[in-house]
């Protein structure tokens, strides 16, 4: 089973639209490193997408404070570590 951490040394918000977006993400996350080859594909579309409209994997990632491009270094690591590596892999880390 992968885990998903958001690591942050600031001080942590919570409310249902940034819970919602958490959700979001980890589902896309989940997807895309899961054994079924269409929600992968669908995912990794999201995910790896350039385009910074609303709800876009940009968007998302900036209103989590996430760097877009760290998340998606890590996301590659996770792919393919998932199969050989059942340790969790921090995928998401807070920009500073």
């Amino acid at each position: 089973m992968v885990e998903l951490k958001v690591e942050n040394s600031a001080p942590s918000y919570s409310s249902p639209e940034r819970e919602l977006l958490v959700a979001v993400l980890q589902r896309a996350i989940l997807d895309y490193v899961g054994t079924g080859q269409l929600l992968s594909s669908e995912a990794g579309d999201w995910l790896f997408d350039e385009g910074d409209g609303d709800f876009s994997f940009a968007w998302v990632c900036g209103h989590l404070g996430l760097e877009p491009n760290a998340v998606r270094s890590n996301l590659h690591r996770l792919r393919l570590g998932s199969k050989r590596d059942k340790a969790p892999l921090r995928v998401l880390r807070r920009c500073a």
